[in-house]
């Protein structure tokens, strides 16, 4: 079974519609203590708690095939989607232990619930006031934002690898601005991939900019004070 369709059985062990940021957080949850090998998912501390790309995605190609639908700030199952959770299900024994003891939770009772045990990913979260969390709480949260670093050079490798991962990199770095180094052809799989890595950092505060952009106009009029070198560095 395709990782996809484990929004698909998750939504539907919870036996109900599920608003956005719950059902983030409770796959977040479900990720963290039932994942068996390699998680199916990887989540950025965001604005409004553990987020994962990945799994946004998912949920979107599970609209498109007819299997969920979302209504207002809420995320259901259809018809047909109830049919193919229960024709196909996965990790049912799993799903239905973490249903047992978690999934009554939601909002403030969720949040508390992640963010004690994972304090990392409530680190840039808006909405920590809510939780009304005590001092002794909110020390782990404290102690996992990164320490702020008041100027530097750092190099990354993306290579291909999930993109939570590498956003988690530059926070725990506290980078502020990424220049992208690679050379990307401008095919339509190439420009969905660099809209969403570009607006991923946005979500994360981080500046975005292309090597190739960044002196465009002066390499362009000729102005580059070393252009051969420019461009044989840019094309390897």
């Amino acid at each position: 079974m395709d990782r996809e369709y484990l929004p698909l059985q998750l939504l539907h062990s919870l036996n109900g519609p599920v608003s956005n940021t719950d059902f983030q957080g409770l796959l977040f949850l479900f990720i963290k203590k039932y994942s068996e090998t390699e998680p199916e998912y990887e989540f950025v501390p965001h604005r409004f708690g553990p987020f994962s790309y990945a799994s946004f995605r998912d949920k979107w190609i599970l609209m498109k095939k007819g299997l969920l639908e979302k209504s207002g700030h809420h995320w259901r199952l259809t018809k047909r989607g109830r049919i193919q959770a229960e024709r196909s299900p996965i990790r049912l024994h799993a799903l239905n232990l973490f249903v047992k003891r978690y999934g009554r939770l939601r909002g403030r009772r969720l949040m508390i619930e992640h963010y004690c045990e994972y304090p990392w990913d409530a680190t840039r979260m808006q909405r920590l006031e809510r939780c009304r969390l005590n001092t002794q709480q909110l020390q782990p949260v404290i102690r996992a934002r990164a320490p702020r670093i008041a100027g530097g050079l750092l190099t990354f490798n993306f290579g291909g690898g999930k993109l939570e991962a590498f956003l988690n990199q530059l926070l725990q770095h506290s980078v502020t601005l990424v220049v992208d180094l690679r050379k990307m052809s401008d095919d339509k799989p190439s420009r969905s991939e660099r809209k969403t890595f570009i607006n991923a950092c946005r979500d994360m505060d981080i500046r975005y900019e292309r090597l190739a952009d960044l002196e465009y106009d002066d390499f362009k009029a000729g102005t580059w004070p070393n252009r051969t070198a420019w461009l044989e560095a840019y094309e390897r």
